[in-house]
C-alpha cells in the first residue's frame, strides 16, 4: 500500500543516514520501527515474569514498624546516612 507520511526533516535525515548505512530502504526501515512500536504496546514489559531473591536477615530491629512507612523510609535514610 501506498501512502504519504509527513516526518520533521531531522528525522527523515535520520532514518535516510541509518538506512543507507545498513543497506537498506527507507520503507523497510520505517516499517520495522512502526511494527515494532506497535508490538510493545500490545504487551507491556510489565507482563514478564520478574524472579525476586530474598535475603533472610533475621527478626526487624527495634523500634520497626512495617505498616508505618514513613517512619521506615525515615529509619532507611539514617542508616544510608550512617547515623
Amino acid at each position: 500500500m501506498r501512502t504519504t507520511v509527513r516526518l520533521p526533516q531531522d528525522l527523515y535525515d535520520e532514518v535516510r543516514e541509518t538506512a543507507l548505512r545498513e543497506r537498506r530502504t527507507v520503507t523497510s526501515l520505517i516499517e520495522e520501527a512502526l511494527r515494532g512500536a506497535l508490538a510493545s504496546r500490545r504487551s507491556p514489559a510489565t507482563d514478564r515474569p520478574v524472579a525476586i531473591r530474598t535475603v533472610r536477615t533475621g527478626p526487624l530491629r527495634p523500634g520497626v514498624d512495617l505498616a508505618r512507612g514513613d517512619e521506615l523510609l525515615d529509619l532507611m535514610d539514617g542508616l544510608d546516612a550512617g547515623a
